[in-house]
C-alpha cells in the first residue's frame, strides 16, 4: 500500500546501490571494507545525480549511524561530506543532519524504500521499481 502511495505522490526517490562484487580493490583493507569512505563516496554520487546545482538551497538528512572509530570519526565523515558540497554545489547552500531513522519520519521511508529495493533485489519482494518508474531514477554500481 505505501509504493502505492509514492507511485502517485508529487515525489521524485533517487535510489543508489553498489553491488559488492563490482566495488573497486581499493575500497578493500586486510580486515574488510573501509566502510565510512565508501560510503562517503556513494553519497557523493547521489548528490551529484540528485544535480543539487539546480537548486539554491538544499537540505540532507542522513540516517545517524554508529561509526567503528567513534565520534571523531563521524565528526571527520560529517566535515568531509560538508566540505564535498561546498566546493562541489557552491551555489547551493547544502545543509547536512544526521539523525536516527526514528526520529526522522523522512529517514523512516527512505529506510522503508531501500529495504524495498533490496527486498525486489534478492528475489524476496515482487517487483516495486516498476510500480514507481515514473518517479524513480536508479543509480547502480557508481563506482
Amino acid at each position: 500500500k505505501s509504493i502505492k502511495l509514492f507511485a502517485h505522490s508529487d515525489v521524485i526517490i533517487l535510489s543508489i546501490f553498489q553491488l559488492i562484487q563490482h566495488i573497486p580493490h581499493s575500497y578493500f583493507v586486510e580486515n574488510g571494507i573501509k566502510f565510512d569512505l565508501l560510503y562517503a563516496d556513494l553519497l557523493k554520487k547521489l548528490f551529484e545525480g540528485a544535480h543539487l546545482e539546480k537548486y539554491h538551497r538544499a537540505g540532507i538528512v542522513l540516517d545517524a549511524r554508529k561509526h567503528k572509530g567513534g565520534a571523531s570519526v563521524e565528526n571527520e565523515f560529517r566535515k568531509d561530506i560538508e566540505n564535498w558540497l561546498e566546493i562541489r554545489f557552491p551555489h547551493t547552500r547544502c545543509t547536512l543532519q544526521m539523525v536516527p531513522s526514528y526520529v526522522d519520519v523522512l529517514v523512516e521511508l527512505a529506510d522503508f524504500l531501500s529495504n524495498s529495493f533490496y527486498k525486489e533485489y534478492q528475489g524476496e519482494a515482487e517487483y516495486i521499481s516498476g510500480q514507481l518508474s515514473r518517479r524513480l531514477i536508479q543509480i547502480k554500481n557508481p563506482l
